[in-house]
């Protein structure tokens, strides 16, 4: 899975669109598998058009709340809705890059 993009939907959320041309017509919610944990998530999409995919992120640029997290389907996405764990994150990146003036550990 190569192609997606992500923005911030208010103070709470995160969201994570997924490329998938017609999902909300060719993908059912029991073809997907979705594992969050409070630094990272991951994705499995089983059999749309005939293949498996997979998309993640090992380490997500600031921690969400796991229990309150979810995917849905719009026309041509599948979307991965993250809950911050802090409102007052800012998430200029989806994955882990270290800030200006950062120091190991300051964000973990």
């Amino acid at each position: 899975m190569a192609k997606y993009t992500f923005y911030e939907s208010g103070e709470k959320y995160v969201k994570v669109l997924l490329d998938f041309p017609d999902a909300k017509k060719l993908i059912k919610r029991d073809q997907i598998k979705c594992d969050f944990d409070v630094r990272s998530f991951e994705i499995f999409v089983h059999g749309y058009k005939g293949e498996d995919y997979r998309f993640g992120v090992p380490k997500l640029h600031c921690k969400i709340c796991p229990e309150d997290c979810s995917f849905g389907f719009k026309s041509n996405n599948v979307v991965v809705t993250l809950r911050k764990k802090k409102i007052d994150d800012n998430w200029w990146s989806l994955h882990k890059a270290k800030a200006v003036g950062e120091k190991p550990g300051d964000s973990d």
